[in-house]
């Protein structure tokens, strides 16, 4: 039992690895290596950051719009509506480095939020809208 511990040990690493082991301790460890890597598969850029593991923080809000705005999927959302505004802060743990949006997304209320990296870049994609991002340095203040 020290020497599964012990390996359990060395790959907690990280909350995705911690959040695993702890639901299934007990297992064998190839099974909970194998959970461990798959659940990374949610969380590695394939395209932003090319196989770092990006973690999203993801900042809704609901608003009511003061004029009229359009949604990043092009609907038009009049002036007194509800909208979703999103913006995100990108954690590279592979490189250390924090992004986040350039700009905040506007969604209308009931869209599929972007809540990690996969999805981000997917919506990057099917909507053909660059999304743009910017490095912040450790006192997260912009770096120029």
């Amino acid at each position: 039992m020290d020497e599964y511990n012990r390996i359990l040990k060395e790959l907690n690493t990280d909350y995705i690895a911690g959040s695993i082991i702890e639901r299934n301790y007990g297992k064998s460890i190839d099974d909970i290596y194998n959970l461990i890597q798959y659940a990374y598969l949610d969380y590695t850029s394939q395209n932003w950051f090319s196989g770092d593991v990006i973690f999203v923080y993801p900042n809704i809000k609901e608003v009511r719009a003061r004029k009229p705005h359009t949604t990043i999927y092009g609907a038009q959302i009049g002036l007194g509506s509800l909208y979703i505004n999103y913006q995100a802060l990108l954690v590279n743990t592979s490189r250390k480095a924090k992004y986040v949006l350039k700009r905040p997304l506007n969604f209308e209320i009931g869209d599929d939020l972007p809540m990690n990296i996969l999805e981000l870049e997917k919506l990057e994609k099917t909507t053909d809208i660059q999304i743009p991002i910017m490095r912040l340095n450790r006192k997260f203040k912009v770096v120029k």
